[in-house]
């Protein structure tokens, strides 16, 4: 049972507290994109830091970001999604002030390990809290609204960072306070409450513990493939994969595990956020590709960079409401995030085909780069509408936890991985470098794919297309609540 104070909503004020927290998850996705492209000049203020090093001011985010996501998303739904949102937020907002005065790279990757944390405790809860707020059969517009904020995120970050960095890398945190705290205040004062009142656990801390480890150790391990001795390679894959069983098997005794086998044994649900994690591997490895290459082989300013880089996720942004409305309720939503990944795949193998050292950017990139928009804006809504699909509306909290873990997860692993392909660029003779970006695309194309796959075989049927798109009028459909119990 879930309970919302207040009189049912309107649309408009459904739409109102959800541009309230959209600006949060905007301020969350816009330093993933600004960070990207802030690398080389953070490296200028912290001398002998490589590429290699300065990857984990992304990977730490995203690792600690995966990893509290499904106990924060228990939590919120049992102590109140606004509460922890306006929590999360608070601590968001706080963290990025300590990122914006870190004097090394140590400091500024213990800072964006507490900025994560406060994502963490606000993603789950910030589409939660709104969703109550519409009828469900408006809900499929929701979902296509929450993925077009995160391409107006990607879109608007590479050139708002490319404008901050002229100035000092040190902005692309401060632009988060004004933000976050215009949420904090309209949230307070305009946000409803909503929570789920049976029994509630406190999460497994030891299994998050075990799982921030686990995954830390396996990105370890990709990131270094190739660089250390296959015995410790394999050494390391091995502890990463024993702590990993060891939380899977904890998850399985514990009554608020730190993974919710019970989702996960439901076949489209578990396929549904297995896809996300691929396919958020093709897209950290591509973004992050695209932002090394510019300035490296066609020596591009970074404003330059950010110019050229921002059509794919403005295509991402102007895609993402069209898709999920008008080719999920005729084609459903597994077929039309299947077609995103191919579109991306296209993207990347067209790059690895034509791009080289000359500039060429209308003939050679701008067409990479709105197929793979197109693809990103396809996918992303369609990942949330498969998952939502099997998941009891009490829990939705927990699920778009889950789901945003595997994302995360899969973000940490593409970007490790591609560190991993691509190596140290900035050493290698030109014609080696670009062949091995060229390796770099290939990866991307692969990854899409395979998450396009993933998605078709999620055993999404027609029944749970109406779910997904047009939900009965009693407030959850038939396939959210038959036969989900708690979990």
């Amino acid at each position: 049972m879930t309970l919302l104070t207040g009189p049912p909503a309107t649309s408009r004020r459904g739409w109102f507290s959800f541009a309230i927290v959209s600006v949060a998850i905007y301020a969350s996705l816009l330093d993933t994109f600004i960070v990207n492209l802030a690398f080389s000049a953070i490296q200028k203020d912290f001398p002998g830091s490589g590429l290699a090093d300065l990857s984990w001011i992304f990977t730490a985010y995203a690792i600690v970001f995966a990893a509290l996501l499904v106990p924060s998303g228990r939590i919120s739904d049992a102590i109140g999604r606004k509460r922890m949102f306006l929590l999360g937020l608070g601590l968001f907002v706080a963290a990025s002030a300590a990122c914006a005065i870190a004097i090394s790279p140590a400091m500024l990757i213990a800072a964006r390990i507490l900025q994560a944390a406060g994502a963490a405790l606000f993603t789950p809860a910030a589409l939660a809290v709104v969703l109550p707020e519409f009828p469900p059969q408006r809900r499929a517009a929701v979902f296509g609204a929450w993925a077009a904020v995160g391409g107006a995120g990607a879109a608007s970050g590479p050139l708002l960072g490319a404008v901050l960095v002229q100035f000092d890398w040190r902005w692309i945190f401060l632009v988060n306070l004004p933000l976050g705290m215009a949420s904090l205040i309209l949230g307070s004062l305009r946000l409803r409450e909503s929570r789920d009142r049976r029994e509630w656990q406190l999460p497994d801390l030891w299994g998050t513990a075990g799982l921030i480890v686990g995954v830390t150790a396996l990105t370890l391990t990709i990131d270094k493939f190739g660089q250390w001795s296959l015995p410790t390679t394999l050494i390391t894959a091995a502890i990463a994969a024993a702590i990993l069983l060891a939380v899977v098997g904890r998850s399985l005794r514990h009554r608020s595990p730190a993974l919710e086998i019970g989702l996960l044994r439901r076949r489209t649900f578990l396929f549904a956020v297995s896809s996300a994690l691929l396919f958020s591997v093709s897209f950290a490895a591509g973004i992050l590709a695209g932002a090394q290459f510019l300035p490296l082989h066609w020596h591009q300013s970074i404003l330059a960079t950010g110019l050229q880089l921002s059509p794919g996720p403005i295509m991402a942004a102007c895609v993402a409401i069209p898709s999920s409305r008008l080719l999920g309720p005729r084609l459903g939503p597994h077929r039309v995030g299947a077609i995103g990944g191919l579109l991306m795949a296209a993207g990347a193998v067209w790059l690895t085909g034509r791009i080289g050292p000359t500039p060429a950017y209308v003939s050679e990139l701008l067409p990479a780069q709105l197929l793979t928009g197109m693809g990103v804006g396809m996918t992303i809504p369609s990942f949330v509408s498969v998952a939502l699909s099997v998941v009891d509306p009490a829990r939705i909290s927990t699920a778009v936890g889950i789901s945003s873990m595997f994302q995360q997860m899969g973000s940490a692993f593409g970007a490790a991985a591609f560190v991993s392909i691509v190596g140290n660029p900035a050493a290698a003779e030109p014609i080696a470098a670009i062949n091995a970006f060229h390796r770099g695309w290939l990866f991307v194309a692969g990854m899409a794919i395979l998450s396009a796959v993933v998605l078709l075989s999620s055993g999404f049927t027609p029944y749970e297309r109406r779910s997904a798109t047009h939900p009965a009028k009693d407030g959850g459909s038939k396939a959210a609540t038959a036969g989900s119990s708690p979990v």
